[in-house]
């Protein structure tokens, strides 16, 4: 929990075991939004649909490097997430994406 939001926080909570309601989590990070129970099946729907129409490479490649943010030796990560940058220039999805921006199309990746 610290890593989410300030270690003064995450201490307070811990330690008091003190329980928050949504609109407090969502305001010190500890959830990306918060939403009615009736909206909440379109909104991540919404958001499903928006992560399936991208490249499953650059996603992969986007969830490790974010996953290695805030672990080990800064300078490394970042060492490691610009070579991963420059390989995914060479795959199937990165050519189609390119492909579809200049003929003004959706691209269809195939995760390669």
């Amino acid at each position: 929990m610290a890593r989410t939001t300030t270690l003064g926080y995450a201490k307070e909570l811990i330690f008091t075991g003190r329980v928050v309601d949504a609109e407090e989590a969502e305001r010190h990070g500890l959830v990306n939004a918060v939403f009615e129970p009736g909206e909440l099946l379109e909104k991540t729907t919404a958001v499903a649909e928006l992560l399936a129409s991208k490249s499953p490479v650059a996603l992969a490649a986007a969830k490790r490097a974010g996953n290695r943010a805030l672990a080990g030796d800064h300078r490394a990560n970042l060492d490691l997430e610009a070579s991963e940058f420059g390989e995914l220039f060479g795959s199937e999805d990165a050519k189609e994406g390119m492909t579809a921006f200049v003929e003004k199309r959706e691209p269809s990746f195939v995760g390669r």
